[in-house]
């Protein structure tokens, strides 16, 4: 048995001007900072066998934040990267509705395979990163994964029954954690997108890849 215990990364200021971040390597601000200390605070009990995150720097510090004084070898894995936006990274949506009112429309109507110029689809980052999680259902223990949320978006909906992009509409906070249990063909959904270590409301509400 697998327990998989998903998180996306702390606030960035890119997350707060809005801006769609991709592969751009942005780091935590200062609220992202405290967000990811109190998840840590929280998991300081929970058993944490091993621990992977994408090897964007917003997703390492978080990871090695929430670990706090474990001694557990963070493990980077660039198939847990965000959706890569190529022209359309660091943009704010209005900006992309500029600029590109056909690609935005796309966006809005085949959010599941439409691809930005230079960029990625959500099948696309599916398909490179499904593989890390059914690789650890195979394992077993107890696992923290910190990634993006367009990234853990592709997972839940494959480990929930919801492939190519059906299903209700996720959007996941920042540091929000989500608990899955995984056997060989169950699947058990324990917390979704879980903010009660968080004091305040998050800072960040529209629902974009970042």
């Amino acid at each position: 048995m697998t327990l998989l215990y998903l998180v996306r990364h702390g606030e960035t200021d890119w997350n707060r001007t809005m801006r769609i971040q991709g592969h751009s390597d942005i780091e935590l601000n200062d609220h992202g900072v405290a967000q990811a200390r109190r998840l840590g605070a929280r998991l300081a009990r929970w058993r944490i066998d091993r621990a992977i995150a994408s090897d964007l720097v917003r997703a390492q510090e978080t990871a090695r934040l929430a670990l706090g004084d474990r001694a557990i070898p963070l493990e980077l894995d660039e198939r847990l990267r965000e959706r890569n936006f190529g022209e359309w990274e660091g943009l704010t949506r209005e900006e992309v509705e500029a600029r590109d009112p056909e690609g935005a429309r796309r966006w809005r109507e085949e959010p599941w395979t439409f691809r930005p110029p230079g960029g990625e689809s959500l099948a696309d980052v599916a398909r490179r990163a499904l593989p890390v999680v059914e690789e650890l259902r195979e394992e077993g223990g107890r696992v923290l994964i910190v990634s993006h949320g367009g990234t853990l978006r592709a997972i839940l909906r494959h480990l929930l029954g919801w492939p190519d992009g059906s299903g209700p509409k996720l959007f996941l906070f920042n540091t929000g954690l989500t608990v899955i249990r995984l056997g060989p063909e169950r699947v058990r959904l324990e917390r979704l997108n879980d903010i009660g270590h968080l004091e305040i409301e998050p800072a960040v509400l529209d629902p974009r890849e970042a």
